[in-house]
């Protein structure tokens, strides 16, 4: 298997700095926002390894879907797919009774055929006790509960059967011991370290700011979703 395809860091003509990676990361996506074409999906991942008597995490970069040229079956990578390369390749030159747990981050909750990669790359590390877990900062074409009450418009963009087919996925991530969560304080913090910005995260800011807003209706939309 081929090492990771595409980076956000090495995007041709622009390298953005690690604070606009961040920025793109928490402000894309946001409750209500409609969907169309050229949105930008950002995934990273870390893994919590047995270290001296505590835990040292092990930083992935960011990867963001495919420019033109990565296609397969005429669609484009995912930043999943560019995940899972080089995901693979980094667990293979680990020592696996060190590996304490896997986190992945992604701006969106992965798509019915990514959730079925994962789950298939990923559901024996999870059957083996290594806890697995995908975060995701917002939904990918799923008809949130949120959503519909507020009668949001871009509803009309979703359809039904679409997004029961990523839900669908979802739940069979989460019944092969995949667990999955939405963000919150903490990995915004581990966002930042991933990214070597400065450890300024202002925690009181974070609480009075619709990031933590969107935070806290993803995590009653998921917990909705997955009864």
């Amino acid at each position: 298997m081929a090492v990771s395809r595409y980076t956000l860091s090495c995007k041709s003509g622009w390298v953005p700095s690690n604070h606009e990676k961040y920025e793109r990361f928490k402000d894309t996506l946001m409750h209500g926002e409609d969907w169309g074409m050229g949105l930008k999906y950002f995934a990273m991942y870390w893994i919590n390894l047995g270290y001296l008597g505590g835990v040292k995490r092990l930083y992935s970069p960011m990867f963001e879907n495919g420019p033109s040229p990565m296609i397969e079956d005429g669609q484009l990578y995912h930043a999943e797919r560019n995940l899972l390369d080089h995901l693979v390749l980094q667990l293979s030159a680990l020592r696996w009774d060190s590996v304490r747990g896997l986190v992945i981050l992604q701006n969106a909750s992965p798509c019915s055929r990514c959730s079925r990669e994962y789950k298939d790359k990923l559901g024996a590390i999870a059957r083996n006790g290594v806890p697995v877990t995908i975060v995701f900062s917002s939904f990918y074409n799923i008809r949130r509960p949120s959503c519909v009450k507020d009668s949001h418009s871009h509803l009309s963009d979703i359809l039904e059967e679409q997004s029961f087919s990523h839900l669908q996925e979802l739940k069979n991530l989460k019944a092969a011991n995949i667990l999955l969560e939405t963000t919150e304080l903490k990995d915004w913090k581990r966002l930042r370290e991933a990214l070597q910005l400065p450890n300024t995260f202002n925690e009181e800011v974070y609480r009075l700011s619709a990031r933590k807003r969107e935070d806290d209706a993803l995590k009653e939309d998921l917990r909705l979703l997955m009864r």
